[in-house]
């Protein structure tokens, strides 16, 4: 499924002509697929900018941790890894963080819209959903873990300022997460 002439959309994503986020929350509830082009770096080197991805819109409890899900923030879409589920008195809250960020953020279920089914950049094709594409998402969410712990614990011994060693955990995560990639993906 691959979107006719896009027009770029806030968020990280290009929204096929006359979609708005109020039909997508319609197309949650349906239950139906659509796919879309990515324009942010947020989740590289696994969706690069321009990539199609297809999102599948299934109910919140399918959600796994390792998915990468659509979800709404200050008005635009956004795609992201699930790296902790939890339920909060408002109901199922999702801690998710790009693959090439440090630090996430907290969603909560009702602006999520759907997870990504499909990736395409260029000619390499990914199943988020198979067996390994599942094995992918865990191990990268490992990673993220792994380097967001460090980040804190850089941040507590050294304090806020900045610190020289700062970028080297940054750079060591990322590579971690590209040489996973690199060896869950290749042909």
């Amino acid at each position: 499924m691959s979107p006719q002439q896009n027009r770029r959309g806030e968020g990280g994503l290009v929204l096929p002509p006359g979609i708005r986020q109020d039909y997508l929350q319609s197309v949650r509830q349906s239950g139906k697929r659509i796919a879309l082009n990515t324009v942010g770096a947020s989740m590289a080197p696994l969706i690069l900018p321009g990539a199609c991805v297809e999102i599948e819109c299934v109910p919140i409890s399918d959600i796994r941790i390792g998915d990468i899900i659509l979800f709404e923030r200050s008005g635009g879409l956004v795609l992201h890894r699930v790296i902790q589920k939890s339920r909060g008195a408002s109901g199922i809250v999702f801690t998710e963080k790009g693959d090439f960020q440090v630090v996430g953020s907290r969603v909560r279920e009702e602006f999520v819209l759907g997870r990504v089914t499909h990736i395409q950049n260029g000619e390499r094709v990914i199943d988020p959903t198979s067996c390994k594409g599942r094995m992918l998402g865990r191990l990268i969410t490992v990673a993220s873990l792994v380097e967001l712990g460090l980040f804190h614990i850089k941040q507590i011994a050294i304090g806020r300022g900045r610190c020289p060693l700062g970028p080297i955990w940054v750079i060591a995560g990322l590579r971690l997460r590209q040489f996973l990639m690199w060896f869950m993906c290749k042909r």
